[in-house]
Order: C-alpha cells, then structure tokens, then sequence
C-alpha cells in the first residue's frame, strides 16, 4: 500500500481541520464522506474533492476503496461508529474523547484489536509545538524534577450557542468531557505517569450548555507529581486562555498554546521564550501520524489505551465532584 484511501464519518468543523491536515500528507487521499446533513456532506466534497458521499456513514464501511476512518461526529456516537469501522476492517482515528465511559472504550479497543486495525485517538495537543518542545525539555532536566502543573483551558465563550457539545446526551457530559480531556491527555503526557487520586468540583454557573461549565481538580499521579486541572466556558474574553505553568525543583516552565513556550532556571530573573512557526497545523502532523502508522504496519503515537486513560480522568473528577470524596483510579 503506497496511499492511504480515508473515509469521513461525519463532516463538520473538526472533519474540515482534518481535511485540511491530509491535504499536507501526500500518501493519503480523501475516498469518502457520509453525513445526515446533505448540505454539509456536499460542501465538504466539493471543497475537498471527495468522490463518494452518503447519508449513512455504514456506507463509507461498506467502500472496499476505503482503507481508514476519521470519526468525526458528536462524543456519544464515537464507539458505535468505530466499533462498526474495526469490524469493517478499517484503521480508525477517532476524535477525542474516544468514548463517552470507560466501558465504551475497552470495547473500542477490543473491537480494533480483534480485527488487527489500528486505532489512534485524536489528542491534537500531542502535536503542537509548544506540547512536544516541553516534552523534551522536561525529560532533558530542564527545570529539574517537576512537581506540579497546573492547567487552565478557559474559554471565553459564555454567550455562545454550543450545539451539540452543550447537550450532555450527545457530548457525554460538559466542558470537562470537551475540553478537559484535552487536560487530562496532555497532563499525563507531560507527567509521564497515571493520575491515583483526583478530588474535583465542577458546576454549571450560566454558560450556554446543560453540561457543567466550570471546575478545578486536582490530580494526585504515581510518581508524586500534582496538578491541578481548572476548565472553564465562563471567562470574559481578557480571561481566555490554554495555559500551563509548570513547576520543578530547579526552574519552572509556563507553556501557552499556539503562543510560545517559557523556561526560567532557579536563579534566572527573567523567562527564555521560545518561539514557532505561525500558521503551522497540529492536524497536519497528527493525520500524518496516522497514516504512517498504518504504512508503516506499527502502532501510532496515541494509543486507544491513551484514549481510555483520559476518559477515565474525566470519570472520576464528575465521581469526586458528586460525592464529595477523593476517588482513586488504578495506576495500571
């Protein structure tokens, strides 16, 4: 196999970044889309120049032409959707969250191991810049053993129609299960261990959604290191931001998404800040993964079982923040 034939399921404004990001990859080409809205499904075709639409994404699975999946519909239709797609013989990229519990998810995973597919989850963040060059620095020692992190992804989007993502029936919660998987993912990325404990209050304080709309945790992992995780939709738009400050036992670190990436050593009086390329796309690198994961027949970098983690994370900061209790998760 030298091309990578993909099929859409679902072709909303996720499904259009992807399109965008196979557009960089060479060995990959758009075969199909399927969507309930014919309009959306039609534009995304024209704009893509994709060959064969259809109403029912069973279609898609049914296109012998079509090697790989990209899910792209709302939280509670992922596993169904890849589940359909493993048995179908197609590798899956299933947008974040994987699944909306973590039962969901293990028959996700189960389904993609017994049908010998790969299956790769789509934690964008895994491949930004800012993301991948604290990575590195982290594990060079840059500031020394890290000791907490704390997260904030605060979206100044109170006023805001949500759609689907404010309708916990179809979004498996509220900004914790939308932008707080983020959180999770990138949390135990940067750690480079399993959140044991979390206890968690989240809330639902005015924003346009059913869901809770603002929270803060607190995550305790099984090397030491804490983090606290604030996600929030009720910022006014100053407050906005994806941040994180990170805190070692010889420097600290502050990463701002799409913005740039802060190091101070223990004795430095002001930040070296690194820089990036603008206008550069985390979906490129992240489709590109994909494919390659698939010509290259070995695993991609974000893993079902990662998808399965960061779902669980989420699980337990709703069971903390109801019960009032520190929830323990298990560590392997």
């Amino acid at each position: 196999m030298d091309v990578v034939n993909i099929g859409f399921v679902g072709t909303g404004g996720i499904a259009r970044s992807h399109a965008r990001g196979l557009s960089a990859v060479p060995q990959a080409r758009i075969a199909a889309a399927a969507d309930v809205s014919d309009a959306a499904v039609q534009d995304f075709a024209a704009a893509n120049d994709v060959p064969r639409v259809y109403a029912d994404y069973r279609h898609v699975l049914d296109n012998p032409a079509v090697d790989a999946v990209i899910i792209c519909l709302p939280h509670a239709l992922h596993a169904e959707a890849a589940i359909a797609a493993a048995q179908a013989g197609k590798h899956v990229l299933c947008e974040k969250p994987l699944a909306v519990s973590v039962a969901e998810c293990d028959a996700v995973i189960g389904a993609c191991h017994d049908a010998n597919v790969n299956l790769m989850v789509g934690h964008t963040h895994r491949f930004i810049h800012e993301h991948t060059r604290a990575v590195e620095l982290m594990a060079a020692g840059a500031i020394g053993q890290v000791l907490h992190i704390h997260d904030s992804i605060i979206g100044a989007t109170r006023h805001k129609d949500l759609g689907w993502r404010g309708v916990p029936a179809l979004a498996g919660g509220g900004v914790f299960m939308d932008n707080g998987v983020h959180s999770a993912d990138r949390l135990r990325w940067w750690v480079g261990s399993e959140v044991t404990a979390i206890t968690a209050t989240v809330g639902h304080y005015g924003a346009r959604t059913e869901g809770e709309d603002h929270g803060v945790a607190h995550l305790a992992f099984a090397n030491g290191v804490t983090a606290t995780m604030e996600i929030s939709l009720i910022a006014p738009p100053p407050l906005g931001r994806c941040r994180a400050v990170v805190t070692g036992a010889d420097g600290a670190m502050e990463i701002a998404t799409w913005r740039h990436l802060k190091v101070a050593t223990a004795d430095a009086e002001e930040w070296e800040t690194h820089t990036f390329p603008q206008n550069r796309s985390q979906f490129a690198r992240e489709d590109g993964e994909f494919v390659a994961s698939i010509l290259e027949n070995r695993q991609p970098l974000v893993s079902g079982e990662d998808g399965k983690r960061a779902v669980a994370i989420v699980q337990g900061i709703y069971a903390a923040s109801e019960s009032g209790q520190r929830v323990c998760l298990p560590a392997d």
